[in-house]
């Protein structure tokens, strides 16, 4: 899966890049350089190659960036920020590697929503250059940032707990952990 998600941001960001290039003759002088709550252009700026290509750099950096953060943290496990961080340190490494998996794909999937709400930024900044409404598009950034992010971190984190309860059962049942010891006192 992570790498059909991983195929659809390099499109994403390919895309992005040729759209820029194809509308960039027929851009005018003038285009938008921020959007308000409204949906609409509040700050204008002269069309330069930083403000009509922005989207796909920001785009292509965050994509390098966040495939290199999660390479890094996965090198030293210790780097990682998650839930049950202490049980996945004390499981042998050899039973690591489905939740290493699970957080690759979230990296994926993050980057993903990224760089696809940096693809709908630009689609409005495209638009409100040429005239057109910007309203739906910004409320499409808006849900895509404020619903999908929550939503993302939730399930993401629950397959990645789901992958370290298997992997300590596991690592259990091979002999490679202590039992759980008793819990708490009633």
């Amino acid at each position: 899966m992570r790498r059909a998600v991983l195929t659809v941001v390099l499109a994403v960001v390919l895309f992005m890049w040729l759209w820029a290039l194809v509308t960039w003759s027929v851009a005018p002088d003038r285009v938008p350089l921020h959007f308000g709550l409204s949906g609409r252009p509040d700050r204008w700026g002269a069309r330069t190659v930083a403000s009509w290509f922005g989207m796909p750099i920001l785009a292509t950096a965050m994509a390098i960036g966040m495939s290199w953060l999660g390479r890094w943290s996965l090198s030293r496990p210790e780097r990682i920020n998650m839930p049950g961080k202490n049980r996945l340190l004390a499981l042998p490494e050899r039973y690591r590697e489905p939740v290493y998996e699970a957080l690759r794909e979230l990296m994926a999937w993050a980057t993903l929503e990224t760089v696809v709400i940096l693809a709908l930024v630009q689609w409005g900044i495209i638009r409100g250059a040429a005239g057109e409404g910007t309203r739906g598009v910004m409320a499409l950034v808006l849900g895509a940032a404020v619903l999908g992010s929550p939503f993302l971190v939730v399930f993401m984190t629950l397959r990645s707990q789901r992958a370290l309860d298997a992997a300590t059962r596991r690592a259990r049942r091979d002999g490679a952990l202590p039992p759980p010891g008793p819990g708490p006192a009633s």
